[in-house]
């Protein structure tokens, strides 16, 4: 396992180990029916298919599959997942192979398995349909680039859905300085604000802020 990290992966009850040290070592020696050893693929459809993910990626094309190509692979698609907004983590106004992608990126335990089992099931592709027909390999890595797009734009999206309610006021379709301009405008002077209970004054606070960032003034807004 040592000498030949690249040609072999290690495994425990809790998925992949991608760094084998004196710990694992002892541990793997005390409870050996806990652990299982894979060999990588040196050639055939899943080379093929993990190359499409580092082509996406922009990363060299990979000869074989091994341990320090699948870490370097992986990294990439954990940090999208952990940068999603929350909202972007549990809406389901994306595609259903948005989703599912989604889906298979937080369960992900092992990068064998999301990336030649979860990520293809995800998008409706299997390693046998892709094996007896190598043109559908270009489809995949086109469907997974859309699903990562969708998500990755969801948010914004959702901000600008926000905006065109507030734009509906004056069916017109200002800019993030210009509709605050007009808010502005049509509240204040024109109420008493000592007359508005809690909440109402923290919405009025809020839609007078001067806060300058687009995506956070409507954050604060959105949650008074």
């Amino acid at each position: 396992l040592l000498m030949k990290t690249d040609d072999f992966a290690l495994y425990g009850q809790n998925g992949f180990i991608p760094e084998i040290d004196a710990e694992v070592l002892e541990l793997l020696v005390r409870n050996p029916q806990q652990y299982s050893i894979k060999a990588f693929d040196t050639d055939g459809i899943k080379v093929k298919l993990f190359n499409q993910y580092r082509d996406l990626l922009a990363l060299g094309e990979a000869t074989k599959t091994s341990n320090e190509a699948f870490i370097k692979t992986i990294i990439p698609f954990f940090k999208f997942y952990k940068d999603l907004k929350p909202y972007v983590k549990q809406t389901r106004n994306v595609s259903r192979k948005a989703q599912s992608v989604r889906t298979a990126l937080t369960q992900a335990t092992e990068p064998e398995k999301l990336f030649f089992e979860d990520l293809p099931s995800a998008l409706n592709y299997d390693l046998v349909q892709l094996n007896n027909n190598p043109q559908l390999l270009g489809q995949f890595n086109t469907d997974l680039q859309e699903a990562i797009r969708e998500l990755r734009n969801a948010y914004e999206e959702l901000l600008s859905k926000f905006e065109s309610v507030i734009n509906s006021l004056w069916n017109s379709n200002y800019v993030f300085a210009d509709y605050k301009v007009q808010l502005r405008q049509r509240y204040q002077g024109a109420l008493r604000q000592y007359l508005l209970l809690p909440y109402q004054k923290t919405f009025y606070d809020r839609l007078c802020s001067p806060l300058d960032d687009r995506a956070a003034w409507l954050s604060s807004v959105a949650q008074a």
